[in-house]
């Protein structure tokens, strides 16, 4: 492999593997839930959404935004030995808070104990997360997606086994652990401790060269002063994703609440479609994050211009075949996938795919602020689209139920829109290049 390949693949090659990772590794996700919804009742998928209402926003404000900032650390600030070390430190501390929360929420042991395995799999995932920034910061997307075509057929595998031969849902998800750690610790760290040996785009020898010891090694490290100041860095980067994750979650709590544990079944099932389309639109805006905090860093206007061009483009498209899709197929999608009870939430998920629509060029276009490292500018975005969440859903969701749910997205979706193209307007106006 010659170093011009380590040192980054184009940004159309960025894209078809992280189309790749993210397809296979979405289609998982709904497996889980079809799994749930074929072999289990309603309510089993209305815990699955609980467990991620607790876990989401909870795992989201710990983690910090570290990869966001690994990704875009093209100076070199801080190595990948700081990264590593925080996030043990915060997916631990996370784990303990959704362990605590999990035991009031009156669900009994059962339920306590699906949200403790699922939490746990998820502080494993976050691990194999630090090695993901580190080899989208060297621009190898294809590491990531090959991880995800493992992970996620794996653990679709072992949960399903799990719910099929015992019917409990705590054994799935000791699977999803299992699958998680697996992947960790036989694929992530093996070639991230390749990749820390090697020089960084643009470097002319290893970084170890630069300052040896710890700080690129795969082991925990601790410097007060420095993990402060990558802390005080990043801090908006995890309000903005405790945030991003209660916009989702902030209707699903409304649900529950009003609607009772079987509609927040169904809502969590639609709903994971929509994540499915915009989790794939923004894995597509983050490929191209590396390059374009490149191109900020070089005051070059006109490469980040035409990258922007380039995903809003690719937002257009996922957008309008989303639409269409779920316009001509919903029904049968909603049947083949979940139950034909489902079936006859087909306009929901109809509008659900005009929010996402939405959704993916705000996405998209939100990279521009993260690669110019605007953190607070992220924050304040972030910031609006919750209150937006929250009123919309309080006037929406008690009258029109599901329906009203849906439109909250979208409502949610078109002001973020908005803001992230005011915002990267600011943004670019700065450059000369």
């Amino acid at each position: 492999m010659t170093e011009t390949r380590l040192a980054g693949l184009s940004l159309r090659k960025n894209i078809a593997w992280i189309s790749m990772g993210e397809g296979v590794d979405l289609v998982s996700q709904w497996g889980l839930l079809a799994v749930l919804s074929k072999f289990m009742d309603v309510t089993a998928v209305g815990l699955f959404g609980l467990a991620l209402a607790v876990i989401g926003p909870i795992t989201e404000f710990c983690d910090l935004g570290l990869r966001k900032a690994q990704a875009t650390d093209v100076g070199g600030e801080y190595r990948f030995g700081h990264y590593f070390s925080l996030r043990i430190v915060t997916s631990s501390v996370a784990f303990l808070v959704i362990v605590t929360i999990a035991s009031t929420l009156g669900i009994g042991v059962y339920g306590w104990t699906v949200i403790l395995l699922m939490a746990l799999a998820r502080a494993i995932e976050g691990q194999s997360d630090v090695f993901h920034g580190l080899f989208q910061l060297n621009s190898r997307m294809d590491f990531i997606a090959r991880a995800r075509m493992l992970r996620g057929p794996l653990g679709l595998t072992l949960f399903t086994a799990g719910i099929y031969f015992t019917g409990d849902q705590r054994v799935g998800s000791l699977g999803l652990i299992v699958a998680a750690l697996t992947v960790l610790l036989l694929y992530d760290r093996r070639l991230g401790a390749r990749l820390l040996m090697r020089p960084r785009p643009g470097q002319a020898s290893a970084p170890a060269t630069a300052e040896p010891g710890p700080g690129d090694a795969i082991a925990f490290v601790w410097n007060a002063r420095q993990m402060a100041s990558l802390v005080r860095q990043v801090f908006p980067l995890g309000l903005v994703a405790v945030l991003g994750s209660l916009q989702m979650n902030i209707p699903r709590y409304s649900v529950e609440l009003h609607q009772g544990m079987a509609a927040l079944g169904y809502f969590t099932a639609l709903t994971a479609l929509y994540s499915a389309s915009t989790r794939m639109a923004n894995a597509m805006g983050h490929s191209a994050a590396a390059s374009m905090a490149h191109g900020f860093a070089a005051d070059a206007r006109r490469t980040v211009l035409v990258l922007l061009a380039k995903l809003g483009i690719l937002g257009l498209l996922l957008g309008a075949a989303g639409i269409a899709v779920a316009w001509a197929m919903g029904r049968e999608i909603l049947t083949l996938i979940y139950a034909p009870e489902y079936a006859e939430y087909a306009h929901i998920l109809l509008l659900l795919m005009i929010a996402a629509a939405f959704r993916h060029l705000g996405s998209m276009w939100q990279i521009g602020i993260i690669a110019a490292r605007q953190f607070r500018v992220h924050l304040v975005q972030h910031v609006a689209n919750i209150a937006v969440a929250a009123v919309a859903s309080v006037l929406l969701i008690p009258p029109y139920g599901l329906l009203g749910a849906a439109f909250v997205l979208i409502v949610v979706a078109a002001t973020n829109l908005v803001f992230v193209m005011a915002a990267n307007a600011i943004v670019l106006r700065r450059l000369s290049g």
